[in-house]
């Protein structure tokens, strides 16, 4: 979908048929926000090749590391995420795109991975702001709410109500590659991947201690680590048969190219997200997916088609609302370091077993990724 498309199907303003889209150049930018700058027509941007220029941004080691998440200034006091419209390089008649936040005067567009991200991921403070965020979502200023899952658009109801809803679009990410056909399984090796900086939070530990179980039916398989660990810990894992360990923060075509597509599964047994870009990146992949049960996770993985969902032990989210779990998130990390669970470790146990012992099944698995990622979620030139 291109700009044209938003004006003339979300706006109805002939006035705005000259004006052009300038990203609002955020201090931190994920790779999928990128991919939107990437893939807009560049006909239609202001500074498209100076964000470009600027690279990715992500967990650093040190902060993946940590026994709990450190917080900035706005995820301790409940404060707005409003920005400041540009003046120098953007136009007063153009529309500003922001992720995860509210423009303080003009036009604009917002993405939004949860409705959260508009009170910098501080969960209570959307109590305070809830009447002035509905406001300005609502004013003619904002352009379109685009959300990134069905999750979040689900989110946006609960939280202002239906009359929100003719603002909102949901809009994948998208990659900017063509699905990769699946690799045929090896008779006799299933190649399991798991990848995330937060080994705890994703579930890693809950990951390995099943591992360990399937070795004792199943002597032909492997899992690759793509994380961050500490000496003690990669130790730890790489003294258990078939796991080797890899260090995170590699570009994503070096992921992508060396480990996903050498791989069968990706196995995320994650506490907590919103969506999961690693997920969609092992559907243009053709892998089949082990993952869990979390907001918009079965969005990209239909259980027992092209892989399976697990019910996580707890839960960040709860029908689409942050749990119990999420008002203390930055401590949820160390958390789940200690967290026992027979019954989910069992559970990952039963679907790593499944796609070791029943070929057919995992290569029926692969190739529904590979046609949900066609179907569903392949790159378009415009977006």
């Amino acid at each position: 979908m291109s700009f044209a498309d938003i004006t003339l199907n979300h706006t109805a303003d002939q006035s705005m048929s000259n004006c052009k889209i300038f990203f609002y150049e955020h201090a931190y930018l994920r790779e999928r926000q990128l991919d939107t700058v990437r893939m807009w027509p560049a006909d239609e941007v202001i500074n498209k090749n100076s964000i470009l220029t600027r690279g990715s941004s992500a967990v650093s080691k040190v902060e993946a590391l940590k026994p709990i998440v450190s917080l900035r200034l706005r995820q301790r006091i409940p404060l707005l995420n409003l920005k400041i419209r540009p003046t120098k390089s953007c136009r007063k008649e153009d529309v500003v795109y922001v992720w995860g936040g509210l423009m303080l005067t003009g036009d604009f567009i917002v993405e939004i991975d949860n409705p959260w991200c508009l009170v910098g991921y501080n969960y209570r403070a959307m109590f305070f702001w809830r009447p002035l965020i509905s406001f300005i979502l609502k004013s003619r200023r904002c352009k379109q709410i685009r959300c990134i899952s069905v999750a979040c658009r689900n989110s946006l109801e609960r939280i202002f109500g239906e009359s929100v809803l003719k603002k909102v679009v949901v809009t994948y990410p998208k990659l900017p590659m063509v699905p990769t056909a699946p690799r045929k399984a090896d008779d006799d090796n299933c190649k399991f991947l798991f990848v995330g900086t937060q080994f705890s939070l994703k579930g890693g530990w809950h990951l390995v201690r099943a591992y360990q179980n399937l070795l004792m039916y199943h002597k032909d398989v492997s899992l690759q680590i793509i994380s961050y660990l500490t000496a003690q810990e990669i130790n730890q894992v790489t003294s258990i048969p078939g796991i080797s360990y890899i260090e995170a923060g590699m570009p994503r075509n070096l992921l992508v190219e060396q480990y996903m597509r050498s791989s069968d599964v990706l196995v995320l047994p994650t506490l907590a997200e919103s969506f999961g870009m690693v997920l969609l990146e092992a559907l243009y992949q053709s892998l089949a997916i082990i993952s869990t049960d979390v907001y918009a996770i079965k969005e990209l993985v239909l259980s027992n088609k092209n892989g399976i969902l697990i019910q996580p032990p707890i839960n960040y989210w709860e029908d689409y609302m942050p749990s119990c779990y999420a008002k203390d998130w930055h401590k949820l990390k160390s958390f789940a370091r200690h967290l026992k669970s027979t019954d989910f470790e069992q559970s990952i146990f039963r679907a790593l077993a499944k796609c070791a012992s029943d070929k057919d099944w995992l290569m029926s698995a692969k190739n529904a990724s590979y046609e949900y990622a066609l179907s569903h979620h392949a790159c378009q030139n415009k977006y």
